[in-house]
């Protein structure tokens, strides 16, 4: 099978432009969603191009409901597409803070 396209989805939580607004609401939290095409893969342009998982989640999680554009990731998955012909594949993973992602994640 070959990968056609990765989501990176999941839920961020932030301060919303309401708080600014006099809104007692400071905190929000908003579900994001975004196809990336698979290296070297055929792609719609709807699908941004892959260039590794921090720079996805970057991607993923830009939002204009947010002071700031972002918010500090709750919870993450990516969804692998594979498909021959004939069939097709989704394979779901969690995505964990690594060392290298944990200041894309809220603090406990």
């Amino acid at each position: 099978m070959q990968l056609t396209h990765i989501t990176i989805a999941g839920t961020m939580r932030g301060s919303a432009w309401g708080c600014m607004l006099g809104d007692d609401t400071a905190d929000m939290e908003i579900e994001f969603s975004m196809d990336f095409a698979a290296p070297h893969a055929p792609h719609s342009p709807w699908q941004k191009d892959w260039h590794g998982m921090r720079d996805a989640l970057d991607q993923a999680t830009l939002s204009g409901d947010l002071i700031g554009g972002q918010g500090a990731i709750i919870g993450a998955y990516a969804i692998f597409h594979l498909a021959e012909p004939g069939k097709s594949l989704k394979v779901t993973r969690e995505i964990k803070p690594r060392p290298c992602l944990a200041d894309m994640w809220e603090s406990e």
